[in-house]
């Protein structure tokens, strides 16, 4: 059933904005017309009154459109509200320096795992290229910090995002319900979870839940490597440490 806005217009302008996102960082009028089955002048009006506020400005060797610099404060002060900056990256921090790869905090937000800030170790000749994903969302179901969340909540929630159509990402996504209650369940057991590859071809993570005293999902944190950095080893490693993160944030809270 689809929702009742009070203001429609103001909904329709904002779910503009959402078609944005890292898959589509630049998008044209007829794409946005055709995702959200809208036409062409309406997209065309709504898009003009964001470029005059600095919300979405247009690149004008593509002709296509992107967000704009004013959406950035934004983030800096929800950032600041937040406070999670301050209560996590210093743990981020250390256990990125530790384990000599790129570290990540997420809490479950409208369905998907925000990424909230990340950490890198400092003088590391990276190989394979490491992006900054503050901001940017991903499935529960096929990363290690999303299944992380995925296995703690509420028997539920967690069904309506089991239910729901997973598409696959690689060749090692899994879609299947059945099995990802299976790697649910392993999650539980063991206190952390694993991407194998499943979110991203030659990359692996690990990642562990940060619960509140009740037992209910706060966040998660996660570290990623090439597969071939990913060893034996440094995953048994990983594990230690992402659990040890978890714990000392969770303590925070």
């Amino acid at each position: 059933m689809e929702r009742e806005y009070k203001v429609k217009s103001l909904a329709k302008a904002l779910d503009i904005l959402e078609c944005f996102d890292e898959q589509h960082p630049e998008l044209g009028i007829v794409q946005i017309c055709s995702m959200l089955d809208l036409n062409k002048s309406n997209v065309h009006n709504i898009i003009t009154t964001f470029q005059q506020k600095g919300y979405i400005e247009k690149n004008d060797k593509t002709g296509k459109y992107h967000l704009g610099m004013n959406l950035l404060r934004f983030s800096f002060i929800i950032n600041n509200q937040l406070n999670y900056q301050r209560l996590v990256y210093d743990l981020l921090a250390d256990a990125a320096q530790e384990m000599n790869a790129v570290v990540y905090f997420a809490i479950p937000h409208n369905g998907k795992a925000f990424y909230l800030c990340n950490s890198y170790p400092g003088g590391k000749n990276y190989d394979f290229p490491f992006r900054t994903i503050t901001g940017e969302v991903a499935p529960f179901y096929c990363t290690a910090i999303g299944k992380a969340m995925l296995a703690f909540m509420n028997e539920e929630e967690a069904e309506k995002y089991i239910c729901a159509p997973m598409p696959r990402f690689t060749d090692m996504t899994i879609t299947d319900a059945a099995q990802l209650r299976n790697e649910l369940a392993k999650i539980r057991e063991q206190g952390y979870s694993f991407d194998n590859c499943e979110h991203e071809y030659g990359v692996k993570c690990i990642g562990a839940p940060i619960l509140n005293q009740h037992g209910e999902v706060l966040g998660a944190v996660s570290v990623s490597g090439s597969d071939a950095y990913m060893t034996e080893d440094v995953i048994k490693k990983a594990i230690r440490i992402m659990k040890e993160t978890a714990f000392h944030i969770r303590e925070r809270f």
